[in-house]
């Protein structure tokens, strides 16, 4: 239809532009300015004039004359629209041949005969077909079943092998390798259980006891949640108060969660060894919008004493790409004075303050802190398999100190951390300095191989400079 509408437009356009040699009408000299139009029309066959051979341009138009006019035009328009070749007759329907109609019947006749010999043989096995069935179902039942507990259970695990050398100070060397499992089982709709059982060995004979060991009942009163067992507890960003999951001080405990209303409670009950007890205890919710404020509580009675601590810390992000972490905590010796501490940290992600992603991805913490002369004595359960003097600052009083830290992502499988630390001891006049460079490579997918070097300077504490490698993998 498009290509006979073109056809006839440009049929149109022709008979309407082609020229005139003739003059066709007496009365219409060759210079009048519609000369040209009307001599076009006259040569089409649209317009004949009077029979006097004029064309009386100044009279009025008849509807008779305009009739007389169209009819020519669409005559015109039929006989161009007849010239327009139609569209091709459809192709003759495919012949259906005897043959094929034989070959058809034949294929039909031998699926019913293979029909009639399954019903045959399923009438002459119905009850053998009968046992499997019921067989085959039990079997079902019973995979079924298995699923659920595999589905209910879940056992993952990790290595740790380590590999420290100490260059400054007493030379030492320490190797260590460690094994553990998890478990997690799905007991009731709200029970569940955790088991971790550690294999290790620093001194070439391998150890092994529970690293976790505890029971979970969520959902009680429909608002209730307990654990209980062997774990750790912590409080805070940076744990000055109580903070067992850096220094994976796993004790037996009981520890009731709740939230209501945006406000989240936890109380806990730790053995902290046979002479020493710990009450505890934090209450977090929302000061503003996206800054949470926690309030902390820990009590260590022993026989004859009890020392008491209360803890403050705030947590939240300044603008995008910066964050800030604050964390204060008085404690209060059994017959001493309260002892202040704190320590605040600024966090900064520079391709999210940039808004644009940066080479490296650089990321950097920068850190104030200022420990009282009394504070929470958990130094003495750092782990056994660490060199005397790999400590951890966090876990020393009477220390005012800053340090940064600078991490880059060299390589999508390589990262690269440099922190710096110093300080001093004010009640002793001490002071020290602390850098530490960590490499870390992803080998394969779950595998790491990582190189640690640490070197301490000053007379606050004993001076020493190590290298590690270590290697990590879990499954």
């Amino acid at each position: 239809m498009k290509k006979a509408a073109l056809f006839v437009t440009a049929a149109l356009l022709l008979a309407l532009v082609a020229p005139v040699f003739a003059q066709p009408f007496a009365d219409v000299p060759t210079d009048h300015w519609a000369y040209d139009a009307i001599a076009e029309l006259a040569a089409k066959g649209l317009v004949e004039g009077y029979p006097d051979g004029t064309f009386k341009g100044d009279r009025a138009l008849t509807r008779y004359e305009m009739a007389m006019i169209v009819a020519r035009l669409l005559a015109r328009i039929e006989a161009v629209a007849a010239q327009i070749p139609g569209p091709p007759p459809p192709p003759p329907a495919p012949e259906v041949r005897r043959a094929d109609v034989d070959a058809l019947q034949r294929d039909i006749s031998a699926l019913r005969s293979s029909i009639d010999t399954i019903n045959r043989l399923v009438r002459e096995f119905q009850t053998d077909l009968q046992a499997l069935g019921v067989r085959i179902e039990s079997i079902e039942e019973e995979l079924r079943n298995l699923r659920g507990q595999l589905d209910k259970t879940k056992v993952t695990g990790d290595y740790y092998g380590e590999y420290t050398s100490r260059v400054v100070g007493a030379p030492a060397v320490k190797y260590l390798s460690r094994i553990r499992l998890t478990a997690r089982g799905q007991i009731a709709p709200n029970v569940a259980g955790v088991l971790r059982v550690r294999a290790y060995s620093d001194t070439g004979a391998f150890s092994m006891d529970f690293d976790r060991l505890y029971l979970d009942v969520n959902n009680v009163l429909g608002v209730l949640n307990f654990r209980l067992g062997l774990q750790t507890i912590s409080f805070g960003p940076y744990g000055l108060l109580l903070n067992q999951d850096g220094l994976n001080t796993r004790r037996d405990a009981f520890k009731v969660s709740t939230s209501v209303g945006g406000i989240s409670l936890t109380a806990a009950a730790i053995r902290h060894d046979a002479s020493t007890q710990i009450l505890t205890g934090r209450v977090s919710f929302g000061f503003i919008p996206g800054w949470p404020l926690g309030v902390n509580f820990r009590s260590d009675s022993a026989p004859g004493q009890v020392d008491t601590g209360l803890g403050l810390d705030l947590t939240g992000s300044l603008w995008a790409g910066v964050t800030l972490n604050f964390e204060y905590m008085t404690w209060t010796p059994s017959g001493g004075t309260a002892s202040p501490s704190y320590q605040a940290g600024l966090g900064f992600n520079f391709s999210e303050l940039t808004g644009t992603e940066m080479a490296f991805s650089p990321t950097m913490n920068v850190w104030y802190k200022n420990f009282g002369s009394s504070v929470p004595k958990d130094s003495a359960d750092k782990p056994a398999h660490t060199l005397a003097s790999d400590w951890d600052a966090n876990i020393f009083g009477d220390i005012i100190a800053w340090g940064a830290d600078l991490s880059l992502q060299v390589t999508p499988a390589t990262s690269f951390t440099v922190s710096y630390e110093t300080g001093n001891r004010p009640g002793a006049d001490k002071i020290y300095s602390l850098v530490d460079a960590t490499v870390k490579h992803s080998l394969a997918q779950n595998t790491t191989l990582g190189f640690t070097y640490r070197t301490t300077s000053g007379n606050a504490f004993p001076n020493y400079t190590f290298y590690r490698v270590y290697l990590t993998y879990s499954w």
